[in-house]
């Protein structure tokens, strides 16, 4: 598919760099399938494992609270020339969590009681593909190019290439575990100790990449010389987006209810 090259401001008057057109007009295509296994009858434990296959497509719109321009790579062109997978399209995910309760081993008139009873077991896991990566390039494709960017409009968004050699991070894993012990001091007042492990497996959650493919040198009024950027795809960050992705963590707790 073949994109302009941007190499003059619209003047009318006034030279504009960029306008931004707020619209509303845009579509997006979303299609599920999901399945589920659950029990919730059994005294000892409770579990939840739910899958979902999902293909999610748009025309590359803005998802933001705010404005922003150059979402596009040709805004004069047909919104069909930015239709493909979405940037959010995740393609298969598994979520799971269980439950399960110890049995009480020891009457509970018996000080062992205090010890032994009250245990609690509890897993949450969720593991999904990687969101999607535009490949961006860096500078100007030719010296008569207004701004930078693919055809010289500014735009840092993406290269216009095939969704089958676009970027995707790894595989997101995460699995927590809960270990609870409560104590029932008597009527109406009960009291938890938790131990939570956050990302147990310490797994290694890319969450940033480096997204430069090729870099514009030596640029003439005609074209420029793309050079491949060989950090393309390489990690930039892990674990650091917050509660999302972190490091194992550990976090000790407790709760007395009255």
């Amino acid at each position: 598919m073949l994109f302009p090259t941007f190499t003059s401001y619209l003047t009318s008057g006034t030279s504009f760099a960029a306008i931004t057109d707020v619209t509303s007009n845009i579509n997006s295509n979303y299609n599920a399938f999901v399945a589920e296994v659950q029990n919730h009858t059994l005294k000892s434990i409770q579990f939840d494992v739910n899958y979902t296959w999902a293909h999610a497509l748009d025309y590359s719109q803005n998802a933001n609270t705010t404005t922003a321009t150059t979402n596009w790579l040709n805004p004069y062109a047909g919104a069909i020339a930015n239709y493909g997978n979405s940037n959010y399209n995740v393609p298969n995910r598994v979520v799971g969590w269980a439950v399960y309760k110890l049995p009480n081993f020891v009457a509970r008139s018996n000080w062992a009681s205090y010890v032994m009873n009250g245990w609690s077991l509890d897993d949450s896991f969720s593991a999904s593909n990687g969101l999607p990566v535009s490949i961006t390039p860096s500078g100007f494709n030719s010296t008569a190019a207004v701004l930078s960017g693919w055809n010289g409009g500014g735009d840092a968004a993406y290269i216009p290439i095939s969704d089958a050699i676009r970027l995707k991070y790894p595989r997101h894993i995460v699995d927590d575990i809960r270990v609870e012990k409560a104590f029932e001091i008597k009527e109406g007042y009960h009291l938890d100790l938790l131990c939570n492990v956050f990302n147990v497996a310490n797994h290694q959650n890319v969450d940033g990449l480096n997204t430069t493919g090729y870099t514009f040198t030596g640029g003439t009024a005609n074209a420029s010389t793309a050079t491949y950027q060989t950090s393309l795809g390489t990690t930039s960050s892990t674990n650091s987006s917050g509660f999302l992705f972190t490091p194992r963590e550990v976090e000790i707790a407790a709760k007395f209810s009255f």
